[in-house]
């Protein structure tokens, strides 16, 4: 779910099917697999060197640079976010991909490569048109299979990754879940994804709905919740490599009154009936931040690497952010919840 900060929404020239059937689908071979037509993307980039103007005790996030992207209009509306080491795939609100690679160097951030963008297909076969049937908000990954979810309508879409290849192909995806059912009408805000241990795609939604928390589904049922407190609220989660939960949240009371924090669930937590666990690091707009979205854990070379991505929700006043931490406290924890 997008937030306007400051001077609200702007109107967002809706993508034309006709402007997005121009990127073509061509195939990898005579055969069935067929792959994205991908339309290369140069945005410009200022290097972030500093999270915060001083550095806070209670951080157990250390930040390793990060980036603003500018000048492309295609990397407007950034609401979900998978890895691969410094692969990364995210998805967009008005209904299509973008891929590239994060360039670290000495342990921090300074730059995304080989950007592309590509058109999402739906599950009647069409090519998302914009926001209206296109607003994808989450990621999950898992082998050659990628989940997305998508807040309007409420569902659920499964796609395959390419042969050989980070991006989903371009055969039509399955319906997983229609998530009006599982979340109700009235709570249609499904927000992170991500796959637990078990392969069960565990999909959290934004509000607070269930047993004073926001509500949990593990398809194809079972029901779960992360605790909240107000006025912040889930956006993004991601499985870390030691099994433990990261989420992102985020507070939005109106003007510039913005926030961000990041908390670990313990994997003995998440076997029980409501989630919650410590926060890692909390900012406001004094800091780096945006309208954070996007969470990614991944090891790199021993630590656990946190990317965070902003939705600027196609707004003037907002930014397209790529934030870079490593934790530093707790330590990872052994996973329960995994079969031997």
């Amino acid at each position: 779910m997008g937030v306007a900060i400051g001077a609200g929404h702007r109107s967002v020239a809706r993508h034309s099917a006709l402007s997005l059937a121009a990127a073509a689908i061509v195939a990898l071979s005579a055969g069935s697999v067929t792959a994205l037509e991908r339309q290369p993307l140069e945005p410009r980039m200022r290097i972030i060197e500093n999270f915060r103007p001083a550095p806070q005790d209670g951080d157990r996030l250390d930040f390793r640079g990060g980036l603003v992207l500018r000048g492309e209009r295609d990397l407007d509306g950034l609401s979900g976010m998978i890895a691969d080491g410094n692969e990364v795939l995210m998805v967009s609100d008005f209904g299509h991909w973008v891929g590239g690679r994060l360039q670290i160097e000495d342990g921090r951030l300074t730059g995304f490569t080989d950007v592309w963008r590509a058109p999402m297909r739906l599950e009647d076969g069409s090519i998302a048109a914009g926001k209206e049937d296109g607003d994808a908000e989450s990621l999950a990954l898992r082998g050659d299979e990628i989940v997305v979810t998508f807040e309007r309508p409420g569902r659920a879409l499964s796609y395959r990754k390419a042969d050989g290849d980070w991006a989903p192909d371009d055969t039509t995806p399955t319906l997983l879940s229609n998530l009006r059912q599982d979340f109700g009408p009235q709570h249609n805000l499904p927000e992170a994804a991500f796959f637990d241990p078990d392969g069960n795609v565990v999909i959290i939604n934004e509000e607070p709905t269930y047993r004073d928390g926001a509500r949990v589904v593990r398809l194809p049922s079972k029901l779960f919740a992360v605790a909240l407190q107000d006025p912040w609220r889930v956006t993004g989660a991601d499985l870390g490599p030691a099994g433990d939960l990261f989420i992102v949240e985020r507070r939005y009371e109106g003007g510039t009154d913005v926030g961000m924090r990041v908390r670990r669930i313990g994997t003995e937590t998440m076997a029980r009936s409501v989630w919650d666990g410590p926060v890692l690091i909390e900012g406001d707009f004094s800091d780096e931040i945006d309208n954070m979205e996007a969470i990614t854990a991944v090891d790199d070379d021993g630590e656990i690497a946190i990317t965070i991505v902003s939705d600027n929700n196609a707004n003037i006043v907002q930014r397209g952010l790529i934030l870079r931490f490593v934790v530093s406290d707790p330590l990872p924890q052994p996973n329960p919840m995994r079969r031997p």
